[in-house]
């Protein structure tokens, strides 16, 4: 009963599993072991004796039950899960995945609420999100499931709740255990494999490990190649800031945020060049936050710094004034820069944003167009963003990106 038990969430989490692994999975986290022949000769039974088996044998696979009547499916998987790591949670969260509708993400009930709201009709959106939860399963591109909405006609009331809709079902998606991962979800083999990367140049695409080779069809959809289109702009010198601008942003950037963090008293550290800003993230980007909730700190930093230059206090003057905080759609790459467009329901504006140490191009490698969180501020006739910018890993569906397109050439005019 217990190997039986092992089987049918082993494959519920992982789609196919080999034979080998799974009875390694299994010898140890028990203490009375097994052998092949007895787990073959236990297991079988509960495949032919059954009307409607959990799981069945296929090769020298454990498959789940979704794909007795498509054996591809699960040789499609098991060659998408060759090089990755297994998620292996422990015993008592294992067998949890005996349930073919269990899942350790609740994101998706927000994401089933919100699909009631829009849909306005309850059974529908239920019918739809048991859909999308399946494909996002099955699926590598997470995006297909997005298409059965456009697939219906429907179309967001505004961009804000597109917008809305379009970060609910990414944190649902990509916090989702997926069969091609071997069980992790896109974001946590995102961040074991992020160190991965080889000398070639490439592009990750939606947070999954995806890339783009200098020979193949480059992502922004121009047909080209990518060596003849978008990786031209990746270390593009007019896409980013000196190096004396740089020198010069970060050192008054860190110079308020210290000066925000002595009158907030979140941390007793000192932001200088001893800091330590990779271990501290999380606390720089809890002073940011504070600091543009209230930019009167900028202001504040300026009065009681009587020694600063005058391009010193132009520059704070404007941000204090003139910073731009929210969600952002990076439509293109150029030469001088990204092209963001505006996501919010005041209009939609595009704004040319330069990267500061990298081209945002670099510093994000991600598809576009790419939903991004930041906030742009100017500097010296230009505009950038202030070093913090959160993107979600996500890739848009036909309908999705020909809606942002209408918006992007309207914008443009």
């Amino acid at each position: 009963t217990l190997l039986d038990s092992y089987a049918q969430a082993a494959v519920n989490l992982y789609g196919v599993i080999s034979r080998k692994e799974f009875l390694k999975i299994f010898n140890t986290q028990n203490q009375e072991t097994i052998t092949p022949i007895e787990m073959y000769n236990l297991l079988l039974p509960k495949v032919v004796e059954t009307k409607e088996p959990k799981y069945a044998f296929y090769k020298y696979f454990i498959v789940n039950r979704d794909m007795i009547a498509n054996f591809d499916l699960a040789d499609l998987v098991a060659s998408q899960q060759k090089d990755k790591p297994r998620y292996i949670p422990n015993k008592e969260d294992f067998l949890k995945y005996m349930s073919y509708d269990y899942n350790d993400n609740n994101k998706w009930d927000k994401l089933l609420n919100k699909m009631k709201i829009l849909l306005k009709d309850t059974n529908e959106a239920l019918r739809l999100f048991k859909k999308m939860k399946k494909l996002i399963l099955h699926e590598r591109n997470p995006m297909s499931a997005m298409k059965l909405l456009f697939e219906k006609d429907f179309a967001f009331p505004s961009m804000e709740a597109a917008n809305e809709f379009i970060s609910l079902f990414s944190d649902a998606a990509n916090n989702n255990r997926i069969w091609f991962n071997n069980g992790y979800t896109p974001i946590e083999l995102f961040e074991i494999r992020k160190n991965e990367r080889s000398d070639e140049p490439e592009l990750f695409l939606g947070g999954q490990g995806g890339k783009i080779r200098p020979t193949e069809p480059c992502h922004c959809g121009s047909g080209k190649k990518y060596k003849l289109c978008c990786a031209q702009f990746a270390n593009s010198l007019e896409g980013k800031l000196s190096d004396e601008e740089c020198l010069f942003f970060y050192e008054t950037w860190h110079k308020v945020l210290n000066f925000a963090n002595s009158k907030l008293k979140i941390s007793n550290y000192k932001i200088d060049h001893n800091f330590d800003f990779h271990q501290h993230q999380n606390l720089l980007l809890e002073i940011r936050d504070l600091l543009w909730e209230n930019s009167q700190y900028i202001s504040d930093f300026i009065a009681s710094h009587h020694n600063l230059s005058f391009q010193e206090i132009i520059l704070l003057k404007s941000w204090a004034t003139k910073f731009i905080k929210g969600s952002f759609v990076i439509m293109k790459n150029e030469r001088k820069g990204s092209i963001f467009m505006s996501m919010d329901t005041k209009g939609c504006y595009l704004y040319c944003v330069k990267g500061i140490s990298d081209t945002i191009f670099n510093t994000l490698r991600y598809e576009i167009p790419t939903v991004v969180n930041t906030v742009l501020i100017p500097f010296k006739g230009k505009i950038i963003y202030d070093s913090f910018i959160g993107c979600r890993p996500v890739r848009f569906g036909q309908g999705m990106t020909k809606q942002f397109i209408l918006t992007f050439k309207k914008a443009k005019e």
